[in-house]
């Protein structure tokens, strides 16, 4: 498993128990499809760099960088060639958009071709169901001149992003597949006059058509970082880490102390997973979120995110770019390059 927090990036394979400090920079976002071909986005300077490993994050190749102060927010990959990143930057201008970027590549990096490019809605989640079906949320402020509605939707492709179109038109946040059918996405709507509500929609083909399986206006706060196990349990985050046991019917808090205020969440099944959070905070559950371990990282970094490419294997990213990892499911470290090791309970 990985953690992400801005700015860095640790990783673990024995299930927390050890996380080894990877390396140091500003990280965002990260994807791994094997324990050792994977991706991370860092940020400095205005631009924002997409950085490919091979040696399961040992190290680190710059492959792709933006410019005009635009995030990759988030990317996909679904081999070693292709793969989806989405993001932009939210620049607060008169016109109530921003500005917003879609890129894909079919050879691992080397070269990378701009789908979307110009102004609107910021992307801020990305699915890849296949080489051709893709999905990303965007959401912003609307409409000039007093950009006081949120706006957005969840667009789709269906011939690899040579066309993009609108699945949803709701303000989206997170999107989830479990398999090119049904899937799930979370949006909120919002004005001056309306209260807040929020939303988490489910398909079950394909995306044609959205079926609403939840919605309250209790949080201003959207739910983020959907993913589901199987086709009843599901997690999202809405500052606590929330499950539903229904398809997303019902949502419930799993512990509204030790998962207040989180960052990231990752689960391989539907009882063993990760949360991260503020001063260092990792977490880990094997029972569905009744109970919960702190896992102690040496660090007061905030961590952001973390994945697992199988049950030993993992990675986190924290505040200051550090990146560790474990292979054994956290019961031991790995004896790399790394800077140090982190010795979790």
């Amino acid at each position: 498993g990985w953690i992400l927090s801005t700015p860095k990036l640790y990783k673990t394979t024995n299930s927390g128990a050890n996380w080894n400090l990877i390396n140091s920079q500003m990280g965002f976002d990260m994807f791994f499809f094997s324990a050792n071909h994977g991706w991370k986005t860092t940020y400095s300077g205005g631009s924002s760099t997409l950085h490919k490993t091979t040696d399961g994050g040992i190290s680190w190749t710059p492959m792709y960088s933006t410019s005009d102060f635009r995030v990759i927010y988030s990317m996909f990959f679904i081999n070693e060639n292709t793969g989806w990143a989405a993001g932009g930057f939210d620049d607060n201008n008169p016109l109530c958009s921003h500005n917003i970027i879609i890129i894909r590549t079919t050879n691992g990096g080397s070269l990378w071709s701009q789908q979307i490019n110009g102004n609107g809605f910021l992307f801020n989640d990305l699915y890849v169901v296949n080489s051709q079906k893709a999905y990303v949320t965007n959401s912003g402020i609307c409409c000039p001149p007093f950009c006081i509605a949120e706006s957005g939707g969840l667009g789709f492709t269906s011939n690899s992003g040579q066309n993009w179109t609108s699945s949803l038109s709701k303000p989206s946040h997170s999107v989830f597949f479990l398999n090119e059918n049904t899937g799930w996405v979370s949006s909120r709507t919002s004005d001056d006059v309306l209260p807040v509500r929020n939303y988490i929609h489910k398909t079950t083909n394909g995306g044609n058509n959205w079926e609403i399986m939840y919605v309250d206006s209790n949080s201003y706060t959207p739910f983020t970082k959907i993913l589901f196990t199987n086709v009843l349990t599901g997690y999202a985050q809405r500052g606590s880490l929330l499950k539903s046991t229904n398809a997303g019917t019902s949502w419930s808090v799993t512990d509204n102390i030790v998962t207040s205020v989180i960052s990231g969440n990752y689960f391989i099944n539907k009882d063993t997973g990760w949360c991260t959070g503020g001063s260092g905070k990792i977490i880990r559950t094997n029972n569905g979120g009744l109970n919960w371990t702190y896992q102690s990282t040496n660090t007061s970094n905030h961590l952001s995110f973390v994945f697992f490419a199988d049950k030993y294997t993992g990675w986190s990213v924290g505040a200051g770019g550090t990146v560790i990892k474990t292979i054994t499911g956290g019961l031991t470290s790995v004896n790399k390059s790394q800077s140090f090791v982190l010795s979790l309970i």
